[in-house]
């Protein structure tokens, strides 16, 4: 039995000073302290309140749900709506936990705002967020609460209501406008969430701020009820129809997918009566269309549309053989994924090797791209091509080195001096020898190795001094990736390396946390860490480069003379890797410099690599001897 003495109520504990308020509290903790339910009587013995007072308090507390009354015993116990309540902050701590990373990454790649939401009957609350590193904040504060119907993360978690609970909304919220473009009617509103469900994200185009924009997915628990929606907002002159149909739908709808697995849900398999309508959707779009640019674009937003509706339809597809009858005839069509933004060089190289093999086989292979994770992060791509629900993939050679060992030489820190010396050894003997090494190991794991490209570096930048020597490093804070080879290189030139949130970099650098930061030079630009930071030291501490896998289950299963087209076409996406990442690194560079940083480069990587020497002795410890010739090799390569 529970000690009766020992019960705390909110008003044996001091009060609120608001005494309803107080009583009410009172209520709830007896009540669950009670665990069976209380009669009238009892309830107001243990509370020291009069009858009435104490049943026109539990009158409004059956009206909300927090209290009902057993009609054959007549004790008042508590209701569902505690228990909802503490799923909800139970749920909203998990969630934050699981969506953190990808609120970051959602604003990493858009260099929008990013936030979380849950919906608290007519209101949504924030409860986390990400702010870009510099610009305006966009994004509410966290516990800011606002109307569901006018937000995008609201409308998100509405589409999701079925339609009882709906009509129960929309009997009950008042649809206040905020601003000239709120939706004010009803059935204004139903139709907006059918276009929700339709294509897989909300929008708010100004409805809750002028001059703002949202968009926004739901995120399902492990049975797959919506329980939160993240979003993305930003300056409605940033955020066009176009960019929000190619980008930034695609992009909160692939994280919305990927936090809802993190919570355990598993998204059903589609019929084959929704297969065929996919494609039949596909075929119809390409006949009107026309030209491939336009297909990739409908391609996508089918697939945001079909994944936010639970279904795994690429999979599956592949699987049924159905995946290249969006095309006519005998034309073939495979898909090619990269997790960066279409600006990068890996999208690029993808658009060049597409564009090069439909005109080398005459319209009869055809590349989709989908960029940003539209198919997946790095590794579930990876993981599509060794199952061969995914044809081609570019991605980092530090991922690759992990399971393709030969690429691991490239990932050495100070193996390149530069650009220069890349081209030298990629496209010479060494180069050759380590493709065909990594092309002999790909094929043991299920990978086709088509290309290595990409003369990109990740450099230091500070804001305490410029680095003509190892001995520079010495006392700097330099922020690196959670990446033990980033870590221990910087620890060894005497530097104290601090894994940081990429998100909250910025301030950190502004504020001193940190004295400096490491990436390559087209993102160093991009974020403007020039504003916070003095000095770039080009310094090819690591390689950023990429590298072009395939399916080798899809190239086993083409001709000798698609073999041959595929393989010819990759020059295309190794010579586009390297003319866009020398190009875009350095114009970021002179970017820069414009902006007042001083840029120095460091010619002799001798004391670079002494230091490092345990780092590749620890590396290359259980390879045969003749990697170990190969790197020496490269080294004494000038």
């Amino acid at each position: 039995m529970r000690n009766k003495a020992a019960l705390i109520t909110p008003a044996s504990s001091g009060g609120s000073g608001i005494q309803v308020l107080d009583r009410a509290f009172g209520i709830l903790h007896v009540l669950a302290a009670a665990g069976s339910g209380l009669p009238l009587a009892d309830l107001a013995a243990r509370l020291h309140l009069p009858k009435a007072t104490l049943h026109r308090i539990l009158s409004a507390l059956q009206l909300h749900g927090y209290v009902r009354r057993d009609p054959a015993s007549r004790r008042y116990e508590l209701g569902l709506r505690p228990l909802e309540l503490g799923r909800s902050v139970l749920a909203g701590l998990e969630i934050r936990q699981q969506a953190h990373r990808h609120l970051e990454d959602l604003m990493l790649r858009s260099r929008e705002g990013s936030h979380l939401s849950i919906l608290d009957r007519a209101q949504v609350v924030y409860i986390d967020r990400v702010d870009p590193p510099a610009g305006p904040r966009m994004t509410w504060p966290i516990g800011h609460r606002a109307p569901a119907h006018c937000t995008a993360t609201g409308k998100a978690l509405l589409a999701s209501l079925d339609e009882a609970a709906l009509a129960a909304y929309l009997n009950g919220a008042a649809l206040i406008p905020l601003t000239p473009f709120t939706i004010r009617r009803p059935d204004a509103l139903r139709s907006e969430l059918r276009r929700v469900r339709r294509q897989g994200y909300a929008v708010d185009r100004e409805e809750c701020q002028v001059g703002v924009c949202c968009v926004a997915g739901g995120v399902r628990n492990h049975n797959g009820t919506v329980v939160a929606a993240i979003g993305l907002s930003g300056l409605a002159a940033r955020m066009s129809r176009e960019r929000i149909e190619r980008e930034l739908g695609p992009l909160v709808t692939m994280n919305a997918l990927s936090i809802s697995k993190d919570l355990g849900w598993t998204p059903p398999s589609p019929s084959l009566a929704e297969l065929e309508e996919t494609v039949e959707r596909m075929q119809s779009v390409a006949r009107r269309r026309g030209r491939q640019r336009r297909e990739e674009e409908t391609v996508m937003r089918t697939r945001q549309t079909r994944i936010v509706a639970g279904i795994a339809g690429a999979a599956l597809a592949a699987s049924l053989g159905l995946a290249g009858l969006a095309q006519a005839g005998e034309v073939k069509t495979f898909r090619y994924g990269h997790a960066n933004a279409v600006t990068y060089p890996y999208h690029l190289a993808g658009v060049a090797f597409a564009q090069d093999l439909e005109q080398r086989t005459k319209g009869a292979l055809k590349v989709n791209v989908f960029p940003m994770g539209q198919l997946g992060g790095e590794r579930d791509i990876t993981e599509g091509l060794q199952l061969g629900t995914i044809d081609f993939q570019a991605t980092s050679l530090g991922v690759t080195g992990t399971f393709i060992k030969p690429v691991n030489v490239l990932n050495l820190p100070f193996i390149f001096k530069g650009p220069d010396h890349w081209m030298k050894v990629m496209h010479g003997p060494l180069g050759e020898w380590i493709m065909k090494e990594s092309v002999r190991e790909g094929e043991r794991v299920g990978l086709r190795v088509l290309g290595i490209g990409g003369p990109m570096f990740r450099v230091p930048m500070n804001n305490v001094r410029p680095i003509t020597r190892i001995d520079d490093f010495k006392g700097l804070k330099i922020r690196t990736m959670e990446v033990p080879l980033h870590k221990d290189t910087y620890k060894a030139m005497g530097a104290s390396p601090v894994p940081l949130p990429f998100g909250e970099l910025y301030t950190a650098l502004q504020t001193g946390v940190v004295d400096g930061n490491e990436n390559g030079p087209a993102t160093l630009e991009a974020m403007k860490f020039y504003e916070v930071q003095k000095y770039v030291t080009y310094l090819p501490v690591v390689s950023n480069g990429g590298i072009f896998l395939m399916s080798l289950k899809t190239w086993q299963g083409l001709s000798p003379e698609h073999q041959q087209a595929m393989a010819a076409s990759a020059k295309a996406w190794v010579k586009s890797m390297d003319d866009e990442g020398l190009k875009q690194d350095t114009e970021a560079l002179k970017k820069m410099e414009a902006k007042g940083t001083k840029i120095n480069t460091i010619k002799d990587m001798t004391p670079y690599v002494n230091a490092t020497k345990h780092i590749y002795d620890q590396m290359l410890k259980d390879y045969p001897k003749e990697y170990r010739d190969t790197v020496d090799k490269i080294l004494k390569l000038e």
